[in-house]
């Protein structure tokens, strides 16, 4: 009974440990992207603009740690009921892809770039 409760606690560590694996650095080599139609941008707390796209499940969250000079209400100006391009950040999970929320590194709109976190 000791040894299948220590193995558990064990293999619960270990899962808890992969999921916090951090998430890489933004570049070309490991974005992926996905066009659509803006619906909704919000804030969630002081570090996250939340940007949701028609018929998209997923959350894009551009993070403001660091500021990177990103103003909440010209984004939302900029960008809402217009078609865009975003790219996050792929990002390995043991779980798998059972997260909605995705790392933006860039946002385009009409081929210009409104904001971008790539890194050299």
């Amino acid at each position: 009974m000791k040894k299948a409760l220590i193995f558990s606690a064990s293999f619960l560590m270990l899962l808890i440990l992969i999921a916090m694996i951090p998430i890489p650095k933004a570049t070309l080599e490991n974005m992926e992207k996905v066009k659509g139609l803006v619906g909704d941008i919000y804030t969630s707390g002081a570090n996250h603009i939340i940007v949701k796209l028609v018929d998209d499940d997923s959350y894009y969250y551009i993070s403001k740690n660091g500021d990177r000079g990103i103003d909440y209400t010209t984004l939302k100006q900029k960008l809402l009921y217009h078609d865009v391009e975003i790219g996050y950040v792929k990002n390995w999970s043991i779980f798998g892809n059972i997260s909605n929320m995705k790392p933006v590194c860039l946002v385009e709109k009409e081929n210009k770039i409104v904001f971008t976190s790539l890194q050299d």
